[in-house]
């Protein structure tokens, strides 16, 4: 008969839990602050748009100027 008793409580507490979850499912709220989220977001929409303008011939040319200095080293 105990068994039965904590059984049911377990599911009425189950059961409140769901209905609750259900309630607030619409009022989420981010623990972060809002600018903190933006201005990530802007960063990194900057450093990919810096990325995307680079041409390959730029980056050929950085890779002779890398070879030129490594060769002024020796």
């Amino acid at each position: 008969m105990i068994k039965r008793i904590i059984g049911l409580l377990l599911a009425l507490g189950v059961l409140a839990l769901v209905v609750l979850t259900v309630i607030n499912a619409g009022s989420y709220t981010s623990i972060l602050p809002a600018t903190k989220s933006a201005g990530v977001a802007k960063t990194t929409t900057s450093a990919a748009v810096k990325v995307e303008k680079e041409s390959p011939e730029q980056e050929s040319e950085k890779v002779d100027s890398l070879k030129d200095e490594v060769v002024k080293q020796k």
